[in-house]
C-alpha cells in the first residue's frame, strides 16, 4: 500500500501547499531545504522581473498536529504570516517557526 509523505496543491496566484504528513520538525526542515536548494540550483529564467534573474522561492513553514487544536484557517494564517515575514525580508528565503 502506498504511504502519503507529502502533498502538494496550488493555493491560488502564485501560491502552494505543501503538506508534511506525520513529519518531525526537523524531516520537514530537511525536505524545505532540499525544495529550496533545488529550485535555486536550477536557475530556471526570470526575464521579466527586476532583482532576480532566475525563478526564487520564499515560504512560511508551520508544523502543527490535528491535536494540538489549531484549525485549518488558524494553520494557513499562521504559514500565510511566515510567508509575509520571507518576502518582507528580501524574498528567496523560508521562515520557519
Amino acid at each position: 500500500m502506498l504511504q502519503l509523505e507529502y502533498f502538494v496543491s496550488r493555493y491560488g496566484g502564485d501560491k502552494f501547499v505543501i503538506l508534511g504528513i506525520n513529519k518531525s520538525d526537523e524531516e520537514l526542515r530537511d525536505f524545505i531545504e532540499k525544495l529550496f536548494c533545488n529550485i535555486n540550483s536550477a536557475k530556471m529564467p526570470f526575464l521579466d522581473h527586476m532583482v532576480f534573474q532566475h525563478v526564487t522561492i520564499s515560504m512560511g513553514v508551520v508544523n502543527k498536529t490535528v491535536e494540538s487544536g489549531y484549525s485549518l484557517a488558524e494553520f494557513i494564517s499562521s504559514a500565510d504570516n511566515n510567508l509575509y515575514v520571507a518576502k518582507k525580508n528580501g524574498k528567496n528565503r523560508y521562515v520557519f517557526k
